[in-house]
């Protein structure tokens, strides 16, 4: 009952926050970034996070940021495994995840694990819904490193000790003039993940140790920036490695395999400010895993490399009131695996132009992008965005239409056996409108979506005993999402701030190419019809609470809606304070995770730790 009556004050009052490291409370508005990426006109239901709130999660993975600070479903193996999202009901690959533009899905699985994305080598993140270059049927979410010549030098050491052999090391340094600046950031990450859980395969249900589920990673970032004039100039290149053994599910005998993940990425790009923005930028980006199972005798190897090249133009003057803008882009990605019979190449070409037209109170945009992939072209894909600002500006209603499509990945061409080079692209054409409310303290916004995505890529059993891709089914997907900000300003010392963010999903099979197949009219897979994330925020003078909670409905994991996980509703709270002196910073912190200690699991059989315990120190210098 605790955990319903925290959830239903918080939801009530609705947070987000941040106190000063002063004496007085000073609050920030999480939905301002900067950045020093040219940001071409886009999803019209946008956040961006500055480096203000990223810098609070430095210790983090993508998966941790994303859960708390947006309404996306995680799909998690647990304590190191695998993660993925799922936004609006969309599968994995059908959201794209960009780093400085490029786009970092895997040209092979079509998704990224976002365990392996560490916020620490992070400046902002954007977080877009509505079509995305690179099919992203349903937005994209942005990496981005910045820079800002006007801050002075400093460095940050992190460490967090926890339950089941959690220790986490970061150091980052940023250092520089007013002419160039540079920034260094290592970590190393080490984990037993050995707790405890109820194995009910067993017939007497007993309380076993996690085995076999170990991780050793590390990673290194390094950007530099110099401005010379109207002229920007920067490098930026991070590594990342990991060791992970592979855990056995609940009631399926372990043979102790383990994985090595390997990724680099790098990019150079020279920005020319004039009366517009040029941008042009070239990147690289290669990753590599290795799966290995020596009792089952399996080695597998996925080596996928991409090489970019764009140019962008910033909003130009065509009319009084009319502007334009546009891209080019140039994209090859090459795959080494065990499972295709020869290397695999696929090059991309994309190109969008677009013209807005704005006054004080509105903005149209129209937006046109085509995309030729392996030497054929896509349709032409259009989108409108239109916004309408009231009340003083503190009231906009906005509106988008869009289509899209989404090429087979290389596993679902060739993957030997199973691989199906006659599969057509995903093509999706969706909407959404909505509006927001702002104040100084509060902020309320609600958006309806709707879209239908025809050749829905999906891989069946066959009578030979392998899976293959298939095009089968149109998916409808439509839903509501409600974000809401409290801030409460008690005194000068005092801040209460309160948030919360519900979304509701329809993601069922509307039509299915197979017949009399069970799934027509069910809800996909791992898809909850309802997610609800709260926060509340009490902050005095240096010392905060924070509490966080998260409920996701009951969510299907098969195709016919038969099985299901229950609903969840874990939730955490972190006590901490800053001791400060003129040129040092010392925060301490208690996290207890899974606060009520709830046993539950995301994925089937996938068995997720009890309460557990963490400190954290960070010892920030300034100069």
């Amino acid at each position: 009952m605790l955990r319903f009556a925290l959830a239903l004050i918080l939801f009530n009052h609705c947070v987000l926050f941040l106190c000063q490291n002063g004496d007085t409370l000073k609050t920030f508005d999480k939905t301002v970034g900067v950045s020093n990426r040219i940001e071409l006109p886009s999803q019209m239901n946008s956040k961006v996070f500055n480096d203000s709130m990223v810098k609070r999660y430095e210790n983090k993975d993508l998966s941790a940021f994303l859960t708390i600070e947006n309404s996306v479903y995680i799909k998690t193996y647990g304590m190191g495994g695998i993660a993925s999202l799922s936004k609006r009901g969309a599968s994995s690959g059908q959201t794209q995840l960009q780093w400085n533009g490029i786009p970092i899905n895997s040209s092979t699985l079509g998704m990224q694990d976002l365990s392996l994305l560490p916020i620490l080598f992070v400046d902002n993140i954007t977080i877009a819904s509505g079509s995305s270059p690179n099919g992203g049927l349903e937005g994209a979410v942005n990496l981005r490193n910045s820079v800002d010549f006007t801050k002075k030098t400093n460095i940050a050491y992190t460490k967090e000790w926890g339950s089941f052999g959690l220790d986490k090391t970061s150091i980052k340094g940023c250092y520089g003039s007013k002419k160039w600046r540079a920034s260094t950031a290592l970590f190393k990450h080490t984990a037993l993940n050995d707790f405890t859980f109820q194995d009910y395969s067993m017939q007497d249900k007993p309380i076993v140790k996690r085995t076999n589920a170990e991780i050793k990673g590390w990673g290194i970032s390094q950007n530099v920036y110099t401005e010379y004039k109207k002229w920007q100039v920067s490098w930026l290149s991070n590594y990342v490695h990991y060791h992970r053994q592979i855990p056995a599910a609940i009631g399926v005998l372990g043979n102790a395999p383990f994985q090595l993940d390997e990724s680099i990425k790098t990019a150079f790009r020279i920005k020319l400010r004039t009366k517009t923005v040029q941008q042009l930028q070239v990147g690289y980006v290669a990753d590599n895993m290795t799966y290995i199972d020596s009792v089952s005798q399996v080695f597998s190897t996925i080596q996928t490399t991409l090489l970019s090249g764009q140019y962008e133009l910033e909003r130009f003057t065509i009319f009084k009131t009319i502007s334009g803008f546009g891209s080019a882009n140039f994209f090859h990605a090459k795959a080494m695996s065990s499972g295709f019979s020869s290397d695999r190449m696929q090059n991309r070409i994309l190109a969008q132009v677009g013209v807005e037209q704005r006054s004080a109170k509105y903005k149209i945009q129209l937006l046109l992008r085509q995309e030729v992939i392996a030497n054929q072209a896509a349709p032409i894909m259009p989108s409108v965005h239109v916004s309408k600002w009231m009340k003083n500006d503190q009231l906009v209603m906005l509106g988008q239409v869009y289509s899209n499509y989404r090429y087979p990945t290389l596993n679902d061409l060739y993957w030997n056996p199973g691989g199906n080079e006659n599969l057509l692209p995903e093509k999706n054409i969706g909407g959404e409108v909505g509006v927001d409310v702002k104040s100084k303290s509060d902020a309320v916004s609600a958006y309806y979506f709707y879209s239908i995505t025809d050749n829905w890529i999906q891989w069946l059993p066959t009578n030979l005993g392998y899976w293959t891709a298939q095009n089968i089914k149109s998916v409808e997907r439509q839903g509501l999402e409600v974000n809401a900000r409290k801030k409460i300003n008690l005194n000068h010392f005092q801040q209460i701030v309160l948030s919360g963010n519900y979304t509701y999903v329809s993601a069922i099979n509307k039509k299915v190419d197979l017949q009399n197949d069970a799934i027509a009219g069910k809800q996909l897979m791992y898809v909850p019809h309802h997610t609800i994330g709260l926060s509340a925020n009490y902050c005095i003078k240096k010392m905060e609470v924070t509490y966080h909670q998260h409920i996701y409905s009951r969510t299907y994991i098969d195709a016919t809606n038969t099985t299901y996980l229950p609903y969840v509703a874990p939730a955490s709270l972190q006590i901490g304070g800053t001791l400060m002196d003129k040129n040092v910073d010392a925060y301490f912190a208690l996290k207890i995770e899974n606060l009520f200690n709830e046993a539950y699991q995301i994925i089937a059989n996938q068995p997720l730790p009890g309460r557990f315990f963490s400190v954290i120190f960070r010892l920030t210098l300034k100069q």
